[in-house]
C-alpha cells in the first residue's frame, strides 16, 4: 500500500514520472525484484535539477512568495554502520526521533505532512516507527488503513515520492514541503499544513531530518 498509495498522490502532480494508476492488484501482479520487494517497492533511477533559495527571515519578507521557515534541523552518524546486526533497522532512528521536536517546542502529533526519502518503500515503515509516529510492529496496519494518504491524518509523501515521482535523493520532496506550506498544490494540497516534517538518509550510516513551517512558534 505505501508503493499504491503513493502513486495515486503522483496521479495529482503534474511533474511525476509515474502516473498511471495502480491498484493493489497492479502491484500484486507485477514482479519481485527481492522479495518481498516487487518493482513498484523500488525507485527507479532519474535525472534532473532543484534549486532552494535559503536566506534570513527579515530578507524573505521582501519576497512576493510566501516565506517559509526552516525551523530545525538534526543529523545522526552510526559510523559501526554494519558492524551492528541490527543496521538495517536504521537504529539511529531513535536517537533523533525526539531532539528535532524539542528544538521546535512541538510534538509529532503536530506534523501535519510527512515527506521521507523513499529509495524503496521500507523507507516509509522504518520513518513511522522510528520517530513514533506509531509503536514498532504498527506501521503495515497503519498504512494498510489508509492513514499515509491525502485526507488522512499524516500524509506521506504527496508529490509521489521517489517511487512515483522521480529519484532525486530527496530535492523535490523539500521542494513539495516548500509548495504545500504554500498552498500550491492544487488537487493534492495538505488542507492548513503548518508543520511539515522530512527525513533523509546517507546510506545505512547516517539520517537527517528537518521540520519546515510557515510561523516560528514562540
Amino acid at each position: 500500500m505505501v508503493a499504491v498509495t503513493q502513486r495515486q498522490h503522483a496521479m495529482l502532480n503534474p511533474l511525476a514520472v509515474f502516473r498511471e494508476p495502480m491498484t493493489l492488484d497492479d502491484y500484486l501482479a507485477s514482479r519481485f525484484i527481492v522479495s518481498p520487494l516487487r518493482r513498484p517497492d523500488i525507485c527507479m533511477i532519474s535525472d534532473g535539477g532543484a534549486a532552494l533559495i535559503v536566506t534570513a527571515p527579515e530578507r524573505a519578507a521582501d519576497f512576493p512568495g510566501k516565506p517559509v521557515y526552516l525551523l530545525a534541523g538534526e543529523q545522526q552518524t552510526s559510523p559501526r554502520q554494519y558492524q551492528n546486526d541490527d543496521n538495517l533497522m536504521r537504529p539511529v532512528l531513535r536517537q533523533l526521533r525526539d531532539r528535532v521536536y524539542d528544538h521546535v517546542g512541538i510534538d509529532r502529533s503536530d506534523v501535519d505532512a510527512l515527506y521521507v526519502q523513499d529509495p524503496t518503500s521500507v523507507s516509509i515503515l522504518q520513518m513511522l516507527e522510528g520517530f513514533g509516529f506509531v509503536e514498532p510492529g504498527e506501521s503495515g496496519p497503519f498504512i494498510a488503513e489508509g492513514r499515509i494518504a491525502l485526507g488522512s491524518d499524516l500524509p506521506v509523501n504527496t508529490n509521489g515520492g521517489q517511487l512515483s515521482e522521480a529519484y532525486m535523493w530527496g530535492w523535490l520532496h523539500i521542494c513539495e514541503a516548500v509548495r504545500q506550506l504554500r498552498g500550491e498544490c492544487g488537487p493534492r494540497q495538505v488542507t492548513d499544513a503548518t508543520f511539515i516534517q522530512y527525513r533523509s538518509t546517507m546510506g545505512f550510516q547516517k539520517v537527517a531530518t528537518s521540520i519546515l513551517g510557515t510561523v516560528i512558534p514562540a
